[in-house]
């Protein structure tokens, strides 16, 4: 009787050791097909619209906004999948301002999990996640609420490190496991951004009917390799009357104020591109694309949107810089 009973707990033990060891065992990571961002998927839940991309980071500030033109308006839900890389050992503490309902899966464990009924609500993790300095399995999961702006910055802290906004180079994802859909679709984005940026749409309207980005200006970099200071200087005067279809006004008076202020803005244009390209041309900045990154990859989570006044913007804990 002793010799049966024995075996049923050796049996018993050996079955809860291997589940267990069977759930905790993580799919092994391929590191050679890692890119950076999240796979991520949208759908609308009072809708059946779906929508597959990759996203830099699990970030945003929507309000009571739609996350992309093709989600109907209303409560809405997004998955992220993909790899966190872990900064030295454990452990590690995570929050977040949520306004939503938010749930944080590092392979087998649930690190943050909560709700917030507001845009400046902030929700902490109940257990610190010990983990070893490496790549883990991280699914991220956010449903917005009715009522309520949608909102999500992560923020996280280590035993090596303080508190700070959960940095999108450590999240990664392998393009083994990205949906062909999801590929497409940013790409369309980039092809979007290139659009606007060129003015693709002044002569092509019916071909980017979504896209109203405003005309871009000329380049001024190297002007005075392209035309003299005395052409600059008289097409400043009347802009209509140096070529058939200017898009600049007649901005400077004809007297002799107007005079001096088109010679000083010729002279600097024209002797700092005969000097060479200058620096911010070289830089290749571009505002347009700038704006676009920092709206759509969260940024506005923590940050006051330049563009707009103060006043216009909720606090929310943002900082100007």
């Amino acid at each position: 009787m002793r010799s049966l009973r024995l075996v049923s707990l050796l049996i018993c033990a050996a079955t809860i050791s291997y589940n267990y060891s069977y759930a905790a065992a993580p799919e092994p990571i391929n590191g050679t097909t890692l890119k950076p961002g999240l796979n991520a998927v949208y759908r609308s839940i009072a809708g059946e619209s779906t929508l597959y991309r990759i996203d830099s980071t699990p970030a945003f500030a929507f309000g009571n906004s739609s996350p992309h033109p093709r989600i109907e308006a209303g409560p809405f839900s997004v998955v992220w999948t993909g790899v966190i890389q872990l900064r030295g050992d454990g452990p590690y503490s995570f929050d977040a301002y949520l306004g939503g309902e938010l749930a944080i899966h590092i392979d087998d464990a649930v690190v943050l999990k909560g709700r917030g009924e507001s845009e400046s609500a902030n929700i902490h993790s109940d257990t610190p996640l010990q983990r070893p300095a490496g790549r883990c399995r991280i699914k991220i999961e956010y449903h917005s609420l009715l009522g309520v702006p949608a909102r999500l910055q992560i923020w996280w802290k280590g035993a090596d490190f303080r508190r700070e906004p959960l940095p999108s180079w450590l999240l990664t994802h392998s393009t083994e496991e990205s949906p062909d859909v999801a590929l497409q679709e940013n790409a369309a984005a980039a092809g979007r951004i290139a659009a606007g940026r060129f003015g693709c749409a002044l002569c092509h309207r019916n071909a980017f009917p979504a896209i109203h980005d405003p005309p871009p200006g000329p380049s001024l970099a190297g002007i005075g390799t392209r035309v003299s200071r005395e052409w600059l200087f008289t097409f400043l005067n009347d802009p209509g009357k140096a070529c058939s279809s200017p898009r600049m006004p007649k901005l400077f008076k004809s007297n002799r104020d107007g005079s001096i202020e088109r010679w000083i803005i010729a002279e600097y244009l024209c002797k700092e591109s005969t000097q060479g390209v200058r620096a911010d041309a070289q830089a290749g900045g571009d505002h347009r694309h700038g704006r676009h990154v920092f709206l759509s990859i969260g940024c506005v989570a923590c940050h006051f949107v330049p563009e707009l006044k103060r006043e216009e913007q909720k606090d929310l804990d943002r900082i100007a810089y």
